[in-house]
């Protein structure tokens, strides 16, 4: 039940700014097949680039099990993947 959570919270951000900008385009609005198409493929590449920047400096940057190395991992491990993708 946390892990259905915790993707739809992750999820649902994106969601609405995908809705909120379809609605306010007032003009030409492109096929909903093809916007859901890109979404798609952007979320799949998202979680790629992030598992494989993140095992990359993993490799590079082991960190000893200290405090320090906890440190360490959660920043090479989980902010810097995030914030490059």
């Amino acid at each position: 039940m946390e892990l259905i959570l915790i993707l739809f919270s992750a999820v649902l951000p994106a969601l609405c700014l995908f809705f909120f900008v379809y609605w306010q385009d007032k003009y030409k609005k492109e096929p909903m097949k093809l916007l859901w198409k890109g979404f798609g493929y952007g979320a799949v590449l998202a979680v790629l680039i992030v598992v494989n920047i993140g095992k990359l400096l993993y490799m590079v940057f082991s960190p000893a099990p200290t405090v320090l190395g906890a440190i360490l991992d959660s920043f090479i491990g989980a902010a810097i993947p995030e914030e490059l993708t």
